[in-house]
């Protein structure tokens, strides 16, 4: 979420009495459209669930939901999720209804004071009666449901569920619902009859969120979860390593030059090629990128170590084959984003003025954040994905000592550019915290990336000076937000923790020299245990060489 940490809401009582008019005519919202399998959907068969008439607290809590909430939440994966199938069910689902009016409350309680440890006793206690309610309606179902429709049901609402619980801070808890939603896709799995033609006939007659698209948020969450759980990263479910949130970055093209495409003289495109849905298909390969070479070098963890303290050179040969698969993708992003900026930035008459409009200011912000994903990944690249002449050869951190010739502080200092020109990125990013709108039509609405995990990369990536590091964490804490499962408040924390570690580990106090590898932190183990409180295992490379398992510390935010 990139929401104004001081937003506050008024008003949305007054809307209580039109919304209950309104139900006497339920209308279906229109799909954003930006997932990449598409879904016809069908009239459902019973729409018996009808909207609270006379509660006006819960429907003010709906509309918060509707209008603030599910544009905040919604993402590059999750849009049609949060903003087309999850209203379309509270239609049908009183569970549903129940949770996401749950949801709104403690979401508007939180954006009243992001950085508060205290909880509102009213707010609380409504989110827990409407959590309530919701488990009654999904342990009281229709005998007439299916096996495999109440399980999609229980999943609906444990995805909904971790979001609330995150939300509040209650980061244990959310870690549960995680683990039922993943457990009832492995029984859905599991089944044999709950095949493409059981899931179709579901969607049809009672359940209108894709089974996809449920897996595919589970996928998501997994991924923020597991982020923060290094001993866990192979432990993600099988099912869920095909959906897009993982694979995107592989079949990923720069949108194509087409017959209806005009150019002028400029480089300007008309039609415009930064249109929402192709900001999106970027963005969902950038951030499944991001977490993937993320992944793959904990997994090399072995490799790495020996390149950096034998010199391998067959060793170095087999790590960057690996990469081509991502050094293809990143190159069509970078094509992309050239595109996209060359389409949203050029001031030229060729084809009339250029837009000055509120959507030309949120495909900027798009094309923002793909730059900030950009300047994350590229650092991770053990070679160049493309010769730009800004580092030498190989240039990454790890290898500049092992195999330069004449080892110099050119690379480093170039480096250091590099970071601090992604740091601007971000704050430009953050300082526009005017709130995302319910979309009106399916060209309205564009979804951002989440900077909470590329600040926490780029803060621990090998080569970041302690002031660059600590120009993060004032970032952190200055813009307040929460992303997926994520509060910038506890990454903040986190990040002040493992440089206090490091700095045990023997790093300079120079603010401008980066941390040795040895000293720096290889692998983060999180166990919350209050609301700001957590048990946090931190391993040095140099403590994991050796199998010294590393020091458990408290720590709270």
């Amino acid at each position: 979420m990139q929401d104004s940490p001081r937003r506050h809401c008024d008003g949305y009582a007054d809307n209580a009495e039109r919304a209950a008019g309104s139900r006497n005519h339920v209308t279906r919202p229109t799909s954003i459209g930006l997932q990449t399998k598409q879904h016809t959907l069908s009239p459902p068969r019973n729409l018996t669930a009808p909207l609270p008439r006379k509660n006006t607290q819960e429907l003010r809590c709906y509309r918060f939901f509707l209008d603030v909430t599910a544009p905040a939440i919604a993402g590059v994966f999750d849009a049609d999720f949060w903003l087309t199938y999850v209203p379309q069910t509270c239609h049908l689902d009183l569970a549903v209804w129940h949770a996401v009016v749950s949801i709104g409350a403690v979401h508007e309680n939180y954006l009243a004071n992001p950085t508060s440890t205290a909880r509102d006793s009213s707010t609380t206690a409504f989110a827990m009666q409407q959590s309530n309610a919701a488990i009654s309606h999904l342990v009281h179902a229709r005998s007439s449901r299916s096996l495999p429709e109440q399980k999609v049901r229980a999943l609906t609402a444990s995805v909904l569920f971790a979001y609330q619980c995150s939300i509040q801070r209650l980061y244990s808890q959310s870690d549960v619902h995680l683990k039922a939603a993943k457990s009832l896709i492995t029984e859905l799995e599991a089944t044999n009859r709950f095949r493409a033609a059981d899931r179709a006939t579901l969607r049809r007659e009672s359940q209108p969120v894709p089974y996809e698209s449920l897996m595919s948020i589970v996928a998501n969450l997994q991924i923020h979860s597991q982020a923060l759980q290094s001993d866990n990263m192979n432990e993600a479910l099988t099912s869920l390593r095909d959906v897009d949130v993982n694979t995107a970055w592989r079949y990923y093209s720069a949108p194509a030059h087409t017959k209806s495409l005009e150019l002028c003289q400029h480089g300007r495109g008309m039609p415009s090629r930064a249109t929402s849905a192709n900001l999106a298909r970027a963005g969902q390969a950038f951030e499944s990128l991001l977490t993937e070479m993320v992944a793959d070098s904990l997994q090399s963890s072995a490799e790495v170590a020996r390149l950096s303290l034998e010199g391998d050179q067959k060793l170095l040969a087999t790590l960057v084959g690996r990469e081509k698969p991502y050094t293809r993708a990143f190159r069509e992003l970078s094509n992309a984003i050239g595109i996209f900026v060359a389409d949203t930035t050029i001031e030229c008459s060729c084809f009339g003025p250029s837009p000055r409009h509120t959507a030309h200011k949120q495909q900027r912000k798009a094309i923002d954040a793909l730059r900030l994903y950009h300047a994350t990944c590229y650092p991770l690249f053990l070679d160049k994905p493309f010769n730009d002449n800004r580092f030498p050869e190989l240039y990454h951190p790890l290898l500049q000592t092992q195999f330069s010739d004449s080892p110099t502080s050119g690379p480093k200092e170039a480096l250091a550019r590099h970071f601090s020109h992604a740091l601007d990125v971000v704050e430009s990013l953050l300082q526009d915290s005017s709130p995302r709108e319910r979309p009106t039509s399916t060209i309205d609405f564009m979804p951002t990336l989440p900077t909470t995990m590329p600040l926490f990369v780029i803060a621990n990536v090998s080569g970041v000076s302690l002031d660059l590091r600590r120009r993060v964490i004032a970032l952190l804490r200055q813009y307040t937000r929460h992303e997926v499962l994520w509060d910038t408040s506890f990454v903040a924390a986190l990040t002040e923790l493992i440089m206090m570690q490091e700095d045990m580990a023997g790093e300079t106090e120079d603010a401008v020299i980066a941390t040795p590898l040895t000293n720096k932190v290889h692998s983060v183990n999180v166990t919350h245990i209050e609301a700001h409180a957590a048990r946090v295992m931190l391993q040095t490379w140099d403590e994991w060489i050796s199998n010294d398992p590393g020091h458990e510390m408290t720590l709270t935010w």
